[in-house]
């Protein structure tokens, strides 16, 4: 029989048991990682946010109170009542210096410029001082605030900052060679979560942006983490694993659907032909499908 003091010490000693446990797992999980950067769905809208609050810029620069009164939104929600990761998101953003030596032939900094010359068709600019974004339209003289540009232009814009300004800093050195993207290295990398990266674009757009994605693991040796509904990144993903351009075990895939106990992030079979299809292709079946019966329907209206 235990009594209180021996239950006394078994309980501190399971705790201390438990705390060196998880402390290495967690040691050895983001051991391999130097940096983390997030890009949030609606950008544009938490940029606006941003740059409509010099406060709030202040607050997260200074690390003042939350509590401060004159730091209120207009809203009257305070910083607290933000999501951590859309916090993380301002606080990185207000805290980016453009640093003009980090660029030059960085390949990290070649990407962003291959972003703005393929997909935006102009050139970004961030303001370390008013934490503005500025978009020039290639063949003209105009500064735009990204508010004022395209719906593509003001989503895609905070990505290629943070590629040219906050990247370069910290991330391993780039992978050389030819060899496929995802052959094991033990370099801790840099990890870029980003939701929604085909908001507002275009089809051909979505597609040279996966590019783009691939160029910045191979060339910069990034982790890249996406949510996305877009059939177009899926299926460019899927031909550049084809293509040996990526290697398959470097690529995890997870299908989110409802159950009983809330979504669950269901795995998706990756091998040499790609991401198997779990998500997408029932909806253009039942759409193919819907328009061969309507074409029938009116054919026979028409006989």
């Amino acid at each position: 029989m235990i009594d209180g003091r021996d239950y006394g010490r078994f309980k501190a000693s399971f705790i201390v048991a438990c705390a060196h446990f998880f402390g290495n797992m967690l040691t050895a999980a983001l051991g391999g990682v130097c940096d983390i950067h997030y890009l949030p769905a609606s950008r544009s809208a938490a940029y606006q946010v941003l740059s409509a609050s010099r406060g709030l810029i202040a607050a997260l620069s200074e690390n003042q109170s939350f509590s401060d009164n004159r730091l209120l939104l207009k809203s009257q929600a305070d910083l607290s009542t933000i999501s951590t990761p859309l916090n993380d998101y301002f606080h990185e953003l207000s805290e980016i210096k453009p640093d003009k030596n980090s660029q030059g032939n960085d390949p990290i900094h070649g990407i962003a410029k291959d972003i703005e010359r393929d997909i935006l068709g102009g050139n970004v600019e961030f303001d370390g001082e008013t934490k503005q974004m500025f978009y020039t339209p290639w063949g003209t003289d105009l500064r735009l605030d990204v508010d004022c540009a395209s719906s593509m232009v003001s989503e895609l814009s905070p990505f290629v900052v943070f590629l040219r300004h906050m990247s370069t800093g910290s991330r391993s050195v780039a992978q050389t060679g030819s060899s496929p993207i995802g052959k094991e290295d033990n370099t801790p990398k840099t990890l870029v979560f980003m939701e929604e990266p085909e908001a507002h674009l275009h089809p051909k757009n979505q597609v040279r942006l996966m590019s783009a994605f691939a160029a910045l693991i191979f060339a910069a040796d990034v982790k890249i983490f996406l949510t996305s509904h877009s059939n177009y990144l899926f299926t460019k993903l899927n031909n550049l694993i084809l293509a040996g351009e990526i290697d398959m075990d470097a690529v995890a895939a997870y299908v989110f659907k409802p159950s009983k106990m809330g979504s669950e992030a269901l795995p998706l079979v990756v091998d040499r032909l790609g991401i198997n299809d779990e998500n997408f292709v029932d909806v253009a079946e039942e759409l193919y499908e819907e328009k061969l019966d309507l074409i029938e329907r009116i054919n026979a209206d028409a006989g």
